[in-house]
Order: structure tokens, then sequence, then C-alpha cells
């Protein structure tokens, strides 16, 4: 893959994509999304723009119109915890065109991918999934979800079959968060660990987990990928939640590297 370049259209040099270069970790970033940056929230354009080359942008709700399923853009280019998307439990981002190969490849057997956001938890105790390809209910669907809370989880559906690759032990307090997960699916036991404010969201009690995938399938996803929701508008975030950074490697980091891309950005949304 071709390092991804700045994107020039949005201009400007404060913002994630440029934190996240200059730690190093650009060369596999695949999605780079931020409330920060004015010019990436194109409420005319219903979209939530993609701040690497790449060019994969996300539409406000599921269509291009105004809708109440669009999550709410409030203070769009503030360098603060005041800029975010804002969540009422029946909003969501759609995908604006049918899913990449990544977003495909993370459901499969070896998957290799890394993914953080920052996120805004309104409550303890919420049951609700960050993103998704599969709906995250069971029933015969493929793909994944990325559950926020009551502890932050990774599943894959495979047609009848869940299998569950990590729940975090705890679920983090009200406020802003920066979680992320790292899945090496090929390495099996200690491929995986799940982050949090700048240490291991521990699963088990240990700082890492199998990261295997039981008999994964090889079929497409069953939906287009939704950030804010599962796919299908299933389980969107809870009413309060706030999202004000979404970032997707294709590959997966190190919890070193996780950690560089966290002290880079965490001033933003005040966490230390």
């Amino acid at each position: 893959m071709l390092m991804p370049m700045f994107n020039p259209v949005l201009g400007g040099a404060d913002n994630f994509f440029t934190d996240i270069q200059g730690v190093g970790l650009d060369t596999n970033l695949v999605l780079c999304l931020d409330a920060g940056v004015e010019a990436s929230l194109a409420s005319g354009a219903q979209k939530w723009l993609d701040l690497t080359a790449n060019g994969y942008d996300f539409i406000l709700g599921a269509t291009h119109c105004e809708t109440t399923d669009d999550p709410t853009i409030v203070n769009a280019g503030a360098k603060d915890s005041t800029a975010y998307l804002s969540f009422d439990s029946g909003d969501h981002l759609l995908y604006d065109t049918t899913n990449e190969t990544w977003m495909e490849n993370q459901h499969k057997d070896n998957a290799a991918f890394s993914m953080a956001c920052f996120i805004y938890y309104p409550a303890a105790g919420i049951d609700a999934d960050i993103a998704g390809t599969c709906a995250g209910g069971g029933g015969n669907n493929v793909g994944w979800h990325w559950k926020a809370n009551p502890a932050q989880r990774f599943r894959i559906e495979q047609n009848g079959t869940n299998d569950t690759i990590f729940t975090c032990d705890n679920s983090p307090a009200t406020g802003w968060h920066f979680i992320a997960f790292s899945i090496d699916e090929a390495t099996g036991a200690g491929g995986g660990f799940a982050f949090i404010d700048g240490a291991y969201d521990q699963v088990g009690s240990s700082d890492t987990f199998d990261a295997s995938y039981g008999a994964p399938s090889a079929n497409a996803a069953t939906y287009t990928m939704q950030i804010g929701a599962s796919g299908n508008n299933s389980r969107p975030l809870s009413a309060g939640a706030r999202l004000g950074g979404f970032f997707v490697w294709d590959t997966n980091l190190s919890f070193t590297q996780i950690d560089s891309v966290y002290d880079a950005v965490k001033a933003r949304y005040g966490l230390s």
C-alpha cells in the first residue's frame, strides 16, 4: 500500500492525521476521522470526510439527505473536547459505497488490524455498538462489531455463530476516553490486546487475549460498515454518546505504537 498523504482539500496542519503522521504511524492508516477539522464534517454533503488520501468517507445517517438518524455536529473545527458528533440512540453513519477490502478482512481468517476512537460515555453500563458490519444481534449474519459498553468488546459473526474475541473486565467511567484494540488473528494466544487511556484494557485480568477466530467465514459481510451502530442501524450508540475521532489501521499495531498515538492526540479531549 502506498503511504497515505495528507489530504490538502481539508486544509490545515493541526489535526489527528498530522499527529499520527508525526509519530510515524500513517503508513497503514486507512481511515482517520476528526471532528476538530471543520472541513471534514461537510454538513452540506452530509458526510464525515476521511483525512487520509484514501477518501473513505461516511454519510451522516442512512442517506445524503438530512433526517432524524443523522448524528448532530457540535462545534466542528474546535481543537478541544467541545468538537464532536452527538448521538441520540437512533443515529449512525454509513460508509458511502460498498465495503472496502479492509472492512471485509476484519471478520476473516488471518485478520490483522487496529481500531481506535475518542468516545464520550454518557453513563456506565450502556449497551451499544461503536461500529460494525453484521448488525450485532446474532442470526445468520456475517461480519464484525465493536461494542462500547458496559465493557469494550469485539465479536465476529459467521452464519449463525457468534464468536466473542474479547470482552474487557471494566466498564469505563462517564466522560471522554481513548479506546482501542489490536488483533493479529494468525498469532492466536497473546495475539490481541485492548487499550484505554494509556493503559491495557485488561481481558480476564490479562494484558492480552487469544485473537483466534473460531471457524471464520470467508463470505462477505452482511451489511455495509456503520459507525455509531453495528450495521443495518442495529444497536446504535446510546443517547448522549459522542465521537470525536475514529481511526483504523490495516495492520496489528503494538501497545507501544498505539500508546504513542494516544500521547500525540490525548490533550484534545483532556486526557493525561
